[in-house]
């Protein structure tokens, strides 16, 4: 989670740095809770491709 949150900080921060959004912009990390694929094969073992997936950042923009 600490990655995670890192993660989506930077996000935050290079948008702001190019006025896409201010830079007080609510972000929220949901880690394991909201994955899009598997980290394991169905044997138990690492999957890689599927960890590579899950490192992400998604962007909602809300309409006021």
């Amino acid at each position: 989670m600490k990655l995670l949150g890192a993660r989506t900080i930077t996000v935050r921060y290079w948008l702001a740095a190019h006025d896409f959004v201010p830079a007080t912009t609510p972000v929220k990390a949901y880690g394991k809770t909201k994955s899009v694929a598997p980290n394991t094969s169905p044997d138990g073992k690492d999957d890689p491709v599927g960890r590579q997936k899950n490192r992400r950042v998604e962007i909602v923009f809300a309409r006021c």
